[in-house]
């Protein structure tokens, strides 16, 4: 986790120097006290935070969202980059790349409608 904190600051450290480049994000962070009646452990305490992190210089756009979630159970924990974007857009070419949730979302039947940079 820590040098995933270091990746992050020393990437905004390098493209806060161009002055024509662009960076934006957003962060939702929720908090779990409790559990459903009836259901053990009755005292359950969980959280998620998902980060959302943007960059755009001329034709050039990355983006991506990490998230983690951590309650009492060691197996349901996770923290992962769920979604990866990189673009590059000129006049005559353009190329994307992802990973599977960014390029092709989670399905058809099970869409789930996302506003990049927005938090939900």
């Amino acid at each position: 986790m820590n040098t995933l904190r270091y990746t992050i600051i020393t990437g905004l450290l390098i493209m806060s120097g161009n002055l024509y480049s662009q960076f934006g994000g957003n962060n939702l962070f929720e908090v779990q006290l409790g559990n459903v009646p009836g259901s053990e452990p009755a005292n359950l305490i969980s959280n998620y935070n998902q980060l959302n992190l943007n960059y755009r210089y001329k034709g050039f756009k990355a983006s991506g969202r990490f998230e983690y979630f951590i309650n009492e159970f060691p197996d349901r924990r996770y923290f992962s980059p769920t979604q990866i974007q990189l673009q590059y857009k000129s006049r005559s070419f353009q190329f994307k790349a992802g990973n599977y949730y960014e390029m092709l979302g989670n399905g058809l039947l099970l869409r789930a409608y996302d506003i990049p940079g927005s938090v939900c």
